[in-house]
């Protein structure tokens, strides 16, 4: 801790992590937002072609050529570097560019194929991103706290999903930002500012895993790390078009990532894989439970990657309204597309009517804010920084402006929370008898966000927060394993005339419309 203001420390990060960009990849100037809608093509016209085609290489390629020697570890690491700088500089989306320590590690590897003509594990020489939740050694983990930046961890501080990934192979060459505490589903704080979408830089990559779609949207990275509460693993990829993995509850270790809800267990924060493609995020859950990670985390359940013979004919519950926020036009039509596509493909789809999504949002608003967000005030406090509105809204702008529960209306949220999954559980196996095969529903199919996209600053961020991820939070009020799939780019659909809105959520989604 220094005697620095808390805008002073704040800056001397955002310098730090600039400066740690070597001069080589450093852009003269970042264009306009109205000089470069998209800046994907302009990410790669920064690098030389050796480093486009090794950072628009499919994963298994990828790990092939490394393997064989093909490519070194260090080459490899060299190009996802530069991406990812270029792709900070116009989104600013790291909180940690960790070139020194990445190309130290990547010559150990390739210093170690060479000697014995064997990799140290499946992972070998790959760039992996992290969330700035996950403790990395030598590097600081701030979770968008002023408070946190605290001094930089030890391989002691390592845990869970961090370790593995060392173990097999992986390269970590950036951490990825966050919105400050990781509670609500923006990428925005004092320490680093705001992170901005790829596709449009006015609009935002949501939260809180924005920083990873960020990242991962302009390959700074073949593979990433996430976290999931409440759909910050899935709103980020719905919104910069990648695929993620919300897994259920103590699935894979929850171990080594920093959170001021430490101990809230009633709707826990899980890992979560992001990557551009299913294989990616199969390959590293698969390679995480290989490590057999209950051998070292009591938290996590014995049950190894196992095959799964899926039925030829499959059923699928949707829901393109559940009554709280009607979706814009545009995510309704890809989720009605992907329907048909389904029924075409000899698959049964039927519509669903699940127990009311107003009530799982209160349970886990309830469960986030029970106890007044007192420790994320208390890290404000510390060093007289501001609490971001977006997160000031869920939480209260102040200590003591939420109230904290009694441990017994604690519990009796937990109850309900109980009572209202085995609601769903018995809706969801009731649906066999409105399908033709007898079977219930293999899988529920529904937007991941209500809204195409937003800007900072919208609307009401609270409303927002609840319009935007009401389709989301409900996935882990009941702990089942969810997954966002890119399914189609959002085309211009002229919205309906609406006279009547469900709330004022509804009607500020519908507003938001062109």
């Amino acid at each position: 801790m220094t005697d620095m203001t808390w805008n002073a420390r704040a800056e001397a990060k955002r310098s730090s992590v600039l400066e740690s960009i070597p001069k080589a990849w450093r852009l003269d100037s970042i264009p306009s937002v109205d000089e470069l809608p998209n800046d994907l093509k302009f990410v790669a016209e920064q690098l030389g072609p050796d480093e486009r085609e090794i950072t628009e290489m499919e994963l298994p390629a990828l790990i092939s050529a490394v393997a064989s020697g093909r490519l070194s570890a260090r080459r490899v690491t060299e190009a996802y570097a530069h991406r990812a700088a270029v792709a900070h500089q116009l989104t600013n989306c790291l909180s940690e560019f960790m070139l020194q320590s990445a190309l130290k590690e990547a010559d150990r590897l390739d210093q170690h194929l060479a000697k014995t003509g064997k990799t140290v594990g499946p992972l070998h020489g790959i760039p992996v991103s992290l969330k700035d939740q996950f403790f990395v050694d030598g590097y600081e983990t701030s979770v968008g706290f002023i408070a946190w930046l605290d001094g930089p961890a030890s391989r002691e501080d390592e845990a869970g999903i961090v370790p593995i990934l060392r173990a097999a192979g992986a390269v970590f060459h950036v951490k990825t930002n966050v919105p400050t505490s990781t509670m609500c589903v923006e990428t925005v704080n004092n320490v680093m500012g705001k992170t901005v979408n790829p596709y449009n830089r006015a609009y935002s990559p949501g939260g809180s895993s924005g920083g990873e779609g960020a990242l991962l949207a302009q390959r700074g990275a073949p593979i990433g790390v996430g976290t999931d509460i409440g759909g910050s693993v899935r709103v980020p990829c719905s919104l910069t078009g990648l695929w993620g993995l919300k897994c259920s509850p103590h699935r894979l270790p929850p171990a080594g990532a920093r959170t001021p809800i430490e101990g809230q267990i009633s709707i826990p924060s899980v890992i979560g894989p992001m990557a551009d493609s299913l294989d990616s995020l199969e390959f590293l859950t698969k390679l995480t439970l290989n490590a057999r990670p209950w051998e070292v985390d009591s938290e996590v359940v014995e049950m190894p990657w196992r095959p799964y013979d899926v039925p030829e004919k499959l059923v699928f519950g949707i829901v393109l309204d559940d009554g709280v926020v009607l979706p814009q036009p545009p995510v309704r039509v890809a989720i009605e597309k992907l329907a048909d596509k389904l029924r075409d493909a000899g698959h049964e789809v039927i519509t669903f009517e699940p127990p009311s999504h107003a009530q799982a949002l209160n349970i886990w608003l309830s469960t986030m804010t029970q106890t007044g967000g007192n420790k994320i005030h208390a890290l404000c406090e510390e060093t007289g920084e501001p609490l971001i509105q977006e997160v000031a809204e869920i939480m209260g702008a102040s200590a003591g402006d939420r109230e904290v529960m009694s441990a017994e209306e604690v519990w009796e949220m937990a109850a309900e929370r109980i009572a209202y999954t085995a609601e769903y559980d018995k809706a969801w196996n009731a649906t066999a008898e409105a399908t033709q095969c007898r079977r219930p529903m293999d899988a529920l199919l529904m937007p991941t966000t209500a809204a195409v996209g937003w800007k900072r600053g919208d609307f009401n961020y609270l409303g927002m927060f609840l319009a935007n991820t009401g389709y989301t939070p409900v996935g882990n009020v009941l702990q089942y394993t969810g997954i966002s799939m890119p399914v189609a780019k959002a085309e211009p659909i002229p919205k309906e005339h609406r006279d009547e809105f469900y709330n004022d959520m509804d009607e500020a989604i519908y507003n938001l419309c062109m």
